[in-house]
């Protein structure tokens, strides 16, 4: 089992292995990609500028678990504020995964994915996981949230 912790958050590779070889078991999950047990599941619905795209997330409310902000040159510089979910949990309503632009770097073993028309950050997607970006929810006041902030910068 490849430890998620580890090759990403730490940014080692796997280089012999695609993503989608890839398994993540839950215990192998950095702390804040995790969920609280018995948390309230709601649906949250989102998408880009222009809305080319739109979605639908499951995901604890978010005073049950906080977005995270990350010091990261990538969620720095694209002013990204990400909650985390299976795959399974995130869906378009609008648009689909194969019509978005993509963003690969370093080891490409994650892959950040916009709208190729109005250019919004989307969401990240990689190891059966997605990264949505709070900036595209619905009808959510980003400032008034009360963020988890993790250093990604220093590691």
């Amino acid at each position: 089992m490849i430890d998620f912790a580890k090759s990403v958050m730490l940014g080692t590779a796997y280089t012999n292995m695609s993503v989608h070889e890839v398994s993540v078991s839950p215990e192998s999950l950095p702390s804040f990609m995790t969920w609280p047990e018995g948390a309230e599941i709601k649906t949250f619905t989102g998408g880009c500028h222009c809305r080319k795209f739109a979605y639908e997330l499951e995901h604890p409310v978010l005073e049950a678990r906080p977005p995270i902000s990350c010091n990261c040159s990538a969620c720095t510089q694209m002013g990204e504020i990400f909650v985390y979910a299976r795959e399974a949990r995130f869906r378009f309503t609008t648009g689909s995964l194969d019509e978005t632009s993509v963003y690969e770097w370093n080891k490409k073993m994650i892959k950040r994915r916009f709208c190729p028309v109005c250019s919004s950050n989307i969401l990240f997607t990689g190891f059966g996981l997605v990264g949505v970006n709070v900036h595209t929810f619905d009808g959510i006041d980003v400032n008034s949230l009360e963020l988890e902030f993790i250093d990604r910068k220093n590691i």
